[in-house]
């Protein structure tokens, strides 16, 4: 009514009505480039990645919200409607989000099976490694996000599901690929710059959720707080971890803001070394696109191990 409106003032009736038909081109030629109605996802860094392919034209949605965790999430029923209105929906894998099964789409996809078996990972033997479902020995680590490479492996892959779902899109899901995957490289290299100095040296996680990343850029893995993530570990684990920080001489422990910083804080006194945060999502103000989160925790990385 708003729009009639001021069409309408001032106006003859042959202008208004020259006025009216530009307004409703204008609304439909909008509605023609983002026709593809909206893609959900489990995570906020797929959104990231799945937004670059999507960009101009369709939303994505991340089921969860930013400062959640993916493994302890319960889905509410607001987003079992969000799940099976979309067009598409991503998930990531069997041991981060199991709960997205839950969530049915006719159209629907894990990331981790879309990825290359050359760009997966599998979680390292610890020496002090709590039996569980989750993280277990050998079990592939899908927290691939964390290494630009690994995200370009996957771009193929999530690029044909888009085209295959919304033909007409194709050309523009297939540019924003090309230029997205320039872009990854890009950071890439800005990683291997900003974390050379960091090569050889130990990183102590809150949980394993940057392996991709570490082993990218030759950071050895000196073990987690919590290697089931929202599950404090044993006393024993913390005594074995705070051996673990002095052996290798890790200088921090790193917490994550999407769980509790109590266990890290108690770890990191015992061990007499500092706390820094690493955000393994992102999808907060500053973190919303990859480029910015990725950037956000190369420089945590880097300033944690300045003296």
């Amino acid at each position: 009514m708003n729009i009639l409106r001021k069409v309408y003032a001032g106006s003859s009736a042959r202008q208004a009505l020259w006025r009216l038909l530009a307004v409703a081109a204008f609304c439909l030629i909008t509605a023609a480039g983002r026709s593809a109605g909206y893609y959900a996802v489990t995570v906020q860094p797929l959104r990231m990645i799945v937004a670059e392919l999507a960009a101009g034209r369709a939303e994505v949605v991340a089921i969860i919200p930013p400062g959640a965790s993916p493994h302890t999430y319960e889905p509410r029923p607001s987003d079992l409607k969000a799940v099976r209105d979309a067009k598409f929906f991503f998930s990531v894998a069997e041991n981060l989000d199991s709960w997205a099964a839950r969530l049915p789409n006719e159209h629907s996809a894990r990331a981790m099976d879309l990825l290359p078996e050359s760009a997966r990972q599998s979680f390292p033997e610890t020496a002090e490694h709590d039996h569980h479902d989750d993280h277990d020995h050998g079990a592939i680590d899908p927290h691939f996000w964390t290494d630009p490479l690994a995200v370009k492996a996957l771009l193929p892959a999530l690029t044909a599901k888009l085209c295959e779902v919304d033909p007409q899109g194709a050309d523009a899901y297939r540019a924003n690929e090309k230029a997205f995957a320039a872009q990854l490289d890009m950071l890439n290299e800005e990683a291997t710059r900003e974390l050379a100095p960091l090569r050889g040296r130990s990183a102590f996680l809150f949980h394993p959720s940057f392996l991709y990343l570490l082993k990218r850029h030759g950071i050895d893995y000196a073990g987690s707080i919590e290697e089931i993530p929202g599950k404090e570990g044993s006393p024993r684990h913390t005594i074995a971890a705070i051996k673990a920080i002095k052996a290798k001489h890790v200088p921090v422990v790193f917490t994550e803001p999407q769980l509790p910083r109590g266990p890290a804080a108690v770890i990191a006194e015992g061990a007499g070394v500092k706390l820094a945060e690493l955000d393994p999502n992102g999808g907060v103000a500053g973190r919303m696109k990859y480029e910015e989160w990725l950037r956000h925790n190369l420089t945590v990385l880097r300033e944690a191990y300045q003296p």
